[in-house]
């Protein structure tokens, strides 16, 4: 039996389904499996990470973020409600590209 071949376009919009919708909800309706799905997310965050260009600039990061960022590394343990949400407001912004 022949393995089903996607096209590069079908993965795209696939993965990007991912920002809005679960998974295996997306894979079902797909008809693929799970593990597929989250391969092609990774092969398309690494081939996109390889496609940039060396000289170009990173964009900016928010300044609420950056204070964020030096709150963190000093280890402050007493606020942990702000920490768990700034450090999820920085796996967002990682995951959309803004870091």
């Amino acid at each position: 039996m022949k393995r089903k071949v996607y096209s590069e376009d079908f993965k795209r919009k696939a993965v990007a389904r991912l920002a809005h919708e679960y998974g295996s909800v997306i894979a079902k309706d797909l008809n693929i499996h799970n593990s597929m799905l989250y391969n092609w997310k990774k092969k398309l965050k690494k081939k996109s990470a390889t496609s940039k260009p060396k000289d170009a600039k990173k964009p900016a990061i928010d300044v609420h973020v950056q204070s964020a960022i030096v709150y963190l590394r000093k280890g402050c343990k007493h606020d942990k409600p702000r920490i768990t949400r700034l450090m999820a407001e920085l796996a967002l912004a990682a995951l959309e590209g803004d870091l």
